[in-house]
């Protein structure tokens, strides 16, 4: 499996950013001229949404496995296509229990990005809720952690 470089996890990141800004110009340049082949967006989306998943977790000092396997996101525009929400929470709770990505070789067996990202921004959004927080503060913090990433530490 390849190394993500971070600045992918970092521009999916800040992808969420502009997505909660309401920069619509913004997130077309961040995900329609990026670049990023389908397994840099699925390994980034992936990362975010299972560091969000966990921060949850730990602020309602609940199971992340409990949590990641009830949970129900809101669906919100950032990539198109179709949703599969229980094939993302799947891959998340694969990355929670083996701290990698969970690998599919070059065959996309469904389209989990547009998930994944619904699921990264309704975990920001309910981090935010409990924090009396700006939802695009919580989204600036993750970009910041996200720059740190490396493949099997987060």
């Amino acid at each position: 499996m390849e190394k993500t470089p971070k600045i992918h996890v970092q521009r999916s990141a800040a992808l969420i950013c502009a997505y909660l800004a309401g920069d619509e110009e913004g997130c077309g340049i961040l995900r329609d001229q990026s670049e990023l082949s389908y397994r840099q967006w699925y390994e980034s989306a992936t990362v975010l949404g299972a560091s969000v998943m966990a921060l949850l977790a730990l602020c309602r000092e609940q199971d992340s496995v409990d949590l990641v396997c009830n949970f129900e996101p809101d669906r919100h525009e950032i990539f198109p296509g179709e949703r599969d929400p229980m094939e993302a929470l799947a891959v998340l709770l694969f990355y929670h229990l083996h701290r990698e990505v969970l690998d599919y070789g070059d065959v996309v067996v469904v389209d989990v990005v547009p998930s994944l990202f619904d699921i990264a921004v309704s975990g920001i959004e309910e981090l935010a809720l409990w924090g009396s927080k700006p939802a695009i503060e919580i989204a600036r913090v993750l970009t910041l952690g996200a720059a740190k990433y490396e493949r099997r530490v987060w």
